[in-house]
């Protein structure tokens, strides 16, 4: 997949990236709400704090 004038390589169809904190981060939670969802990793928003 190419690219954008971004940098950044967009998603496919019908895929979603979702950042979670708090209690949302909760991976039984998660399993629960969206059985199919797949862990990707770890990530910060720079220069962000709650």
């Amino acid at each position: 997949m190419k690219k954008n004038n971004s940098g950044v390589t967009p998603l496919q169809p019908g895929k979603l990236l979702y950042l979670a904190y708090g209690s949302n981060m909760s991976s039984a939670r998660m399993l629960h709400r969206c059985p199919r969802a797949k862990w990707r990793g770890k990530t910060y928003i720079k220069d962000w704090l709650l």
